[in-house]
């Protein structure tokens, strides 16, 4: 069982103030709010924005922590300033703005140490810039443990969400060492090329740039056409996504070109374009942009661009690796996906058969109610009927005109009550019906009575 981390006597206090019925909202001390965000992803209080307005309230493992009275030592004091006179000494407003955000950042380090994930609550537009200018100190000074990085993202709710996350950002510089892209030849001509970049060469409507730069685009796709061949991967024509990539008029003369690498049974692109081809500086439209498939890649690059240290050509090394981590990806998450097909399959059928069963039983109900109203209006009609027969008889007796079409009257009405009446023959089980899919719908929930992947029901993709 993991040990609980202690707290400091800033968040003790705090803590205990809360505890004692002090929510906050006065907002007094600008560093109170972090503290209380440090206790709040412990789970120690609760942070409420109504009305924009800042509340703290206790929450159980508060109330157990404040009754247990557990703290530490207090924090290291924060580093004491640089007094050397050969510096210009920075004013003291900004020396003054700076310790506080190194004291902010070091807490924030402090707490993403513990847990990776530091959650502010619906934090306003001045709150959410100082919690900018604190990750950002914190990078630029060096407080982020070396191989990790710091991530911020807005959830649905409007929470601020500041993230510890392994490996470096992805515009990290590389380090020139052995961790470098491996080299791969570029080709100097286009003689004998692969027939996929002879046809891309030969297609005016591709590759709408400069001729300098278009050649230069086919020969590093030739380059790695080549190094995919030596990996025994097939190379195929691939289109343009002309959304996400420019294109001329009509979208039928795309700016940009691309091939597709066949990975087992994935059709992986590569697509090379300009950086910025509506620029007006020369130095811009030379610059090629190299892109691979992108979607569901975390945490990885799949885009390099021409910079001042390397070229697109000095990262080809890294194309056919990341195509094939991809495609080691795609088919795990299509095992994946077969799985959980089969699951919704076997959930599906359960639930079409639990409703099929709920539907007959309906079907059923349904009959039984409507022969419990015959039931009882079969009564109500007898009761009239001798009501009735009883009137006759007395105006019989009484002298009254009484004709035959009276009698007739009542002796149907005998004979109606007697069809009404259920219980005139003795009823047998009524045969299961035929259901349709709609008879079915009422009773499967999220499922569809179409099928486990349809979208005509509320599906599991909704």
């Amino acid at each position: 069982m993991p040990v609980e981390r202690r707290l400091n006597d800033r968040q003790f206090s705090l803590l205990k103030r809360i505890a004692e019925g002090d929510d906050l909202s006065a907002g007094e001390n600008p560093r109170d709010k972090m503290s209380a965000y440090a206790l709040s992803n412990r789970g120690l209080i609760k942070i409420t924005k109504h009305g924009g307005v800042f509340r703290a309230a206790l929450a159980g493992a508060g109330r157990a922590r404040v009754a247990s009275g557990q703290t530490t030592t207090a924090p290291g004091r924060p580093e004491s300033r640089n007094t050397s006179s050969s510096r210009r000494k920075a004013p003291d407003t900004t020396v003054e703005i700076a310790n506080a955000r190194k004291v902010q950042a070091k807490e924030l380090m402090a707490e993403l140490s513990v847990e990776s994930t530091f959650t502010v609550v619906r934090p306003t537009e001045e709150e959410l810039a100082l919690w900018r200018k604190i990750v950002d100190f914190a990078k630029r000074h060096d407080l982020v443990p070396e191989g990790k990085r710091l991530e911020k993202s807005i959830t649905r709710d409007k929470d601020l969400k500041i993230m510890l996350i392994d490996g470096t950002h992805l515009n990290t510089k590389p380090a020139a060492s052995s961790d470098a892209a491996p080299s791969i030849r570029v080709p100097e001509t286009l003689r004998g090329c692969h027939p996929v970049i002879a046809k891309l060469r030969d297609d005016e409507h591709c590759l709408m740039m400069p001729k300098q730069q278009r050649h230069r685009c086919l020969l590093i796709l030739q380059a790695i056409a080549v190094e995919a061949r030596q990996r025994g991967y097939l190379v195929k024509d691939a289109s343009v996504d002309m959304k996400r990539y420019g294109y001329y008029a009509g979208g039928s003369r795309a700016r940009d070109g691309a091939i597709a690498v066949k990975i087992d049974e994935f059709d992986l692109a590569v697509t090379i374009g300009q950086v910025s081809p509506n620029s007006s500086k020369p130095e811009r439209l030379e610059e090629l942009v190299l892109a691979l498939p992108w979607r569901g890649v975390r945490d990885r690059q799949t885009r390099w661009a021409d910079g001042k240290r390397r070229k697109a050509e000095d990262v080809l090394g890294l194309v056919l690796p990341e195509l094939e981590t991809q495609a080691e990806e795609a088919k795990q998450r299509k095992i994946d996906e077969e799985r959980a097909e089969a699951e919704r399959r076997v959930q599906w059928e359960l639930a079409m058969k639990r409703a099929g069963a709920a539907a007959v039983t309906a079907f059923k109900v349904k009959i039984l109610d409507q022969q419990v109203a015959d039931w009882r209006r079969a009564a109500m009609l007898r009761e009239y009927c001798a009501a009735l027969a009883e009137r006759l008889a007395r105006a019989e007796r009484s002298g009254e005109a009484v004709d035959q079409g009276m009698h007739d009257w009542a002796e149907w009405a005998v004979q109606y009550a007697a069809v009404v009446d259920p219980l005139t023959l003795i009823s047998s089980m009524p045969d299961d019906p035929e259901l349709s899919p709609s008879d079915l719908a009422p009773f499967l929930g999220k499922w569809s009575p179409y099928g486990p992947e349809s979208g005509h029901g509320r599906g599991w993709r909704s």
